[in-house]
């Protein structure tokens, strides 16, 4: 399966969940990168949540880092929101 690359998702709002995709497109995995732009790292740490309420546990992403959510049943990429502690933070989700 070809990777696909989602628009790079920035949350302008610090604390403020930001869905990564209104499109409910099943995938397999996805894999997060902190990134600002194309070409700039995040100024802090962004989180990764099953839910748009502020202050949900998640999963953080450094600036720059990549993590990835491998799975075995398809997931969808609609499920996952982005919450940053700086404005402008955010995520580029790659799916496969």
């Amino acid at each position: 399966m070809t990777p696909t690359f989602l628009p790079i998702v920035t949350c302008p709002v610090p604390a403020t969940p930001v869905k990564v995709s209104a499109t409910a497109m099943a995938c397999k995995g996805v894999t997060f990168i902190g990134l600002r732009d194309s070409r700039t790292f995040n100024t802090n740490v962004v989180w990764i949540t099953l839910s748009s309420v502020n202050g949900s546990r998640g999963i953080p992403v450094m600036p720059g880092a990549l993590v990835s959510f491998p799975t075995e049943q398809p997931i969808l990429v609609s499920d996952f929101y982005v919450q940053a502690v700086t404005a402008d933070d955010g995520v580029l989700a790659i799916i496969i």
